[in-house]
């Protein structure tokens, strides 16, 4: 009894994000898409060759992942294509979430749908030496730093229609917005890979010159009081929020 009576509380207190309609129930926003947990499978290992010759659990995480990712990408498409959204930005609440990933993640699969797409690492604030996780090590949330326009993280080659700007090639926040700007007339989609929002004005470029923003959670951290907060701080993105992707599901 006394358990139990701990376990509610606990649930109370510290309610997790666990599903879709925990997304919509408690914060009132559209959950576009849930990317399952692959556990030690990261979501940018869909992109890189080879990925097809796993076998066994690990075969089966890359299928459900790979689902997800999928029925994500085309909610993505039916819910911009109207409005002409063609500048994403994917957020999170803060560092570490995979934004990075997801980001790269939705670019690979509206590349392969047939889209010209322009993908930009907007961290421009110096955020890059805090990233560990590469595609090179099968983790689940960087990508590594690429200094010039000739040596892009390898598997970027095989993409046609993709053009990926490293954030060390964007001197400042001016350069930032006018190449966003460039690329909105050029590409089918703009997608932004952007500071986190506890970086607090270093996101602001980026939100304002996008024309939807995606809201990266992750299942096994966000907590609704936490979001629910978050969200209130930043009340004047509100109308720029196309939706909710639950990362890292268990169900």
């Amino acid at each position: 009894m006394l358990g139990l009576i701990v376990g509610l509380i606990r649930e109370r207190l510290f309610r997790k994000l666990r599903s879709a309609e925990d997304v919509q129930s408690a914060l009132e926003l559209p959950c576009l898409g849930t990317i399952p947990d692959g556990g030690k499978l990261g979501i940018l290992s869909l992109c890189e060759p080879g990925s097809q010759q796993l076998s066994g659990k690990a075969a089966s995480s890359q299928l459900k992942m790979q689902s997800g990712l999928a029925h994500l990408t085309l909610a993505l498409l039916a819910e911009t294509k109207p409005l002409d959204r063609r500048v994403l930005t994917v957020t999170s609440l803060r560092k570490g979430e995979g934004v990075t990933s997801m980001a790269t993640a939705l670019a690979y699969n509206l590349c392969r749908l047939g889209k010209k797409v322009s993908l930009i690492d907007a961290n421009i604030g110096g955020s890059h030496s805090e990233r560990s996780e590469s595609p090179k090590t099968g983790a689940a949330s960087g990508l590594p730093a690429s200094g010039a326009q000739d040596d892009h993280p390898r598997f970027y080659q095989d993409w046609p229609g993709l053009v990926f700007t490293p954030a060390e090639a964007i001197a400042d926040v001016s350069t930032l917005e006018r190449m966003i700007n460039t690329a909105r007339n050029a590409f089918d989609y703009v997608i932004i890979d952007a500071p986190p929002l506890e970086d607090g004005l270093d996101v602001l470029p980026t939100l304002n010159a996008s024309d939807g923003v995606l809201l990266l959670l992750n299942a096994t951290t966000a907590r609704k009081s936490q979001v629910v907060s978050a969200l209130a701080s930043w009340s004047y993105m509100s109308g720029k929020i196309l939706g909710a992707i639950l990362n890292r599901a268990r169900k």
